[in-house]
């Protein structure tokens, strides 16, 4: 076999070995996701008060402009 011949084999199949290793590599795990624990309280934030205070402390320096701050 000549040189030639090898390595166009090599270019030929080396895209058909990436695109088996995709194709491989896009197979899902086997096992299912782990569903939330029930006894858990939800995620609350609690904080309204915090971001209405930064809210109207954005206005106020808006309304003031940046040459007064």
């Amino acid at each position: 076999m000549s040189r030639k011949s090898r390595r166009a084999k090599w270019i030929g199949g080396f895209p058909t070995i990436l695109a088996t290793l995709y194709l491989v590599l896009l197979i899902p795990d086997s096992r299912p996701p782990v569903p939330p624990q029930e006894n858990r309280a939800p995620f609350a934030w609690n904080r309204d008060e915090y971001w209405n205070q930064l809210e109207n402390g954005f206005k106020i320096a808006r309304s003031i402009g940046c040459d007064s701050l």
